[in-house]
């Protein structure tokens, strides 16, 4: 995922391609548990955002021929 640094696409992997707890991947980093949820949920942030960048493509408006997000109706 380009959007994440080297170190939360390594969090990611840990987590989810490894399946590490948070504790494990915390450990293995020397951080807290808590530090990896707060690191975690930023991280989440940002996929999401970027998922939300992609589907927002732009097309024509049907009626006033105008370009519009088709995702977020902008």
């Amino acid at each position: 995922i380009g959007c994440l640094s080297n170190r939360e696409r390594m969090i990611v992997q840990m987590r989810y391609g490894n399946d590490k707890t948070q504790k494990e991947v915390a450990d293995q980093l020397g951080i807290s548990q808590s530090y990896i949820s707060r690191l975690e949920k930023k991280i989440m942030k940002r996929i999401f955002d970027f998922i939300k960048n992609i589907q927002c493509v732009f097309v024509k408006k049907h009626s006033e021929n105008q370009p519009y997000c088709s995702y977020c109706n902008q």
